[in-house]
């Protein structure tokens, strides 16, 4: 069964996976399976469908998407929708599910919480979000999206998706998409992404995997 895990993975347990991720991406080991199901029981599991988890909370909360702040990237809950702003926030109720995409390509999704990193990231599926398919894979492959179409190209500064971008991605077909939970030599082969990157970039190509999660690593170290 498709398990979605409970909010809040604490700092240190990302930090694991982020070794296990790099230790992984050098060696070429990454296209194996992490459950990232933490703390919830079957029949929790079971009833979280689609976007419909329902929340805990009726307050409207605030959290970021960061692999440092990322904007403009959309974002889609039961209850809200939106743009995430120049620190990457959304809004929320507690226990909902949160999709991320860039017009119709989607990140993946999680359970909304105050931080949200691309480590969290499934499919949203009608049983709730899966991990079990290449989900190392797909946290290496949206680090280096993300990275790779930078605004500025200086990550460490935050991470912008210029309206530019978004508006050459909208272009493209619905049906000539971009799938993140791949091996990387399969990430990289994708025709929409080649042509992505060839005319919305300067450099013409991806952040490697190794620098993708140098800079992940290093944001993880200023998380709360």
């Amino acid at each position: 069964m498709t398990k979605t895990p409970k909010a809040s993975t604490h700092p240190i347990l990302i930090k694991g996976f982020v070794i296990v991720i790099a230790a992984l991406s050098i060696f070429g080991c990454g296209s194996g399976s992490s459950s990232g199901t933490t703390g919830i029981t079957e029949e929790q599991a079971s009833t979280l469908g689609g976007l419909e988890n329902p929340a805990e909370e009726s307050s409207t909360k605030t959290g970021s998407f960061v692999d440092s702040a990322v904007s403009g990237i959309h974002y889609r809950t039961a209850t809200y929708t939106g743009t995430t702003n120049d620190n990457g926030d959304f809004n929320y109720l507690p226990g909902e599910i949160i999709e991320f995409s860039i017009e119709h390509i989607v990140l993946g999704a999680a359970v909304a919480d105050i931080t949200v990193t691309p480590l969290e990231l499934g499919t949203l599926t009608e049983d709730g979000i899966d991990y079990s398919h290449n989900h190392t894979d797909r946290t290496v492959n949206v680090l280096r999206f993300l990275q790779t179409f930078d605004a500025d190209g200086y990550p460490e500064n935050g991470i912008s998706i210029s309206n530019s971008t978004r508006s050459t991605i909208a272009t493209l077909s619905p049906h000539f998409s971009i799938t993140f939970n791949l091996p990387q030599a399969e990430f990289e082969a994708q025709p929409a992404l080649i042509d992505l990157v060839q005319h919305s970039t300067s450099s013409g190509e991806l952040v490697s995997p190794e620098e993708a999660i140098e800079h992940f690593k290093n944001t993880l170290e200023y998380l709360p």
